[in-house]
């Protein structure tokens, strides 16, 4: 992230636990500490693109901007490393829901339980403070 944190995980079934421990939080080595984690515990890493991550509300809702248009839009050239459009193979993210959407589904169903996104008349799917 921005802030030297982390902006998204997609943390792989077999890592253990110990992936989290020792690493600095609330601090502006907080991404590559948590880097360093992943490597001693065998666990590969992909970095996508430099994105804000999840600290205040209104941060939530530049989320949910972000998953409406990469749902409406797909990815471009610039998009095709970052983890929110295309994540870590081993995440498996739209496995047995039909959908062939490029965002997280785990991120996208939070989003839409809070009701911070919502379909459209016109089929796509907005943020619900952008309606």
């Amino acid at each position: 992230a921005a802030d030297g944190g982390d902006g998204m995980l997609c943390v792989p079934p077999h890592a253990p636990p110990r992936v989290f421990e020792g690493v600095r939080w609330s601090d502006n080595l907080t991404a590559v500490s948590q880097l360093k984690a992943f490597s001693d515990q065998d666990v590969d890493v992909r970095i996508g693109g430099l994105m804000n991550d999840v600290d205040e509300p209104e941060d939530v809702l530049g989320l949910a901007v972000r998953c409406c248009r990469a749902r409406v839009e797909g990815m471009d050239k610039e998009e095709e490393n970052d983890v929110l459009t295309s994540p870590p193979p081993r995440c498996n993210i739209g496995e047995g829901r039909g959908d062939n959407f490029a965002t997280c589904k785990h991120t996208w169903d939070i989003l839409v339980g809070l009701g911070l996104v919502a379909g459209t008349d016109s089929g796509g799917y907005a943020p619900v403070e952008a309606r």
